[in-house]
């Protein structure tokens, strides 16, 4: 069992521990019990960002450990490291990818529920409203577009 395997198995296990003890004091929270359990989830948060953070440098040590630098190779090329898919600079790519995507969707649905709640309530009241509030949850939803393709972006300067 090598360390990347065993660094899976931790965040798998941190998951589930986390959600185990939200799920163990359900509904009996009060104000001590929902401290607790704010911080027994940013606890394991942190493990888990921790841990996912050094995965890579893990399977990248593995990966170095496995392969013996060949000794026929007799040209030198200049590489950036980009187009190697075990390198540290594309998987930093692959990082920054899903960072984009992600923080943009995060914050698309951010938008998309506030801006929906208010449309509705414009609706109701006036129902000429709804073009115009329409182009507002529209804005919202462009944002995570815009992460998707500059997730794309970044993805076409990997590979």
């Amino acid at each position: 069992m090598n360390v990347s395997t065993i660094i899976l198995v931790a965040l798998i296990a941190l998951i589930a521990g986390s959600v185990a003890y939200v799920l163990k004091t359900g509904n009996r929270l009060t104000l001590r019990r929902t401290r607790r359990a704010l911080a027994v989830n940013l606890v394991c948060f942190g493990l888990i960002v921790v841990s996912a953070l050094a995965l890579p440098a893990a399977g990248m040590a593995f990966a170095e450990d496995a392969t013996a630098p060949e000794a026929s190779q007799t040209e030198t090329q200049e590489d950036d490291g980009m187009t190697d898919p075990d390198s540290l600079a594309a998987g930093l790519g692959y990082l920054a990818a899903a960072l984009a995507t992600g923080a943009s969707a995060l914050g698309a649905g951010i938008a998309v529920s506030a801006g929906s709640s208010a449309a509705i309530g414009a609706t109701s009241e006036e129902p000429k409203m709804l073009a115009k509030a329409l182009i507002f949850v529209a804005m919202g939803e462009g944002v995570a577009l815009y992460g998707l393709i500059l997730g794309f972006i970044i993805l076409g300067k990997i590979g």
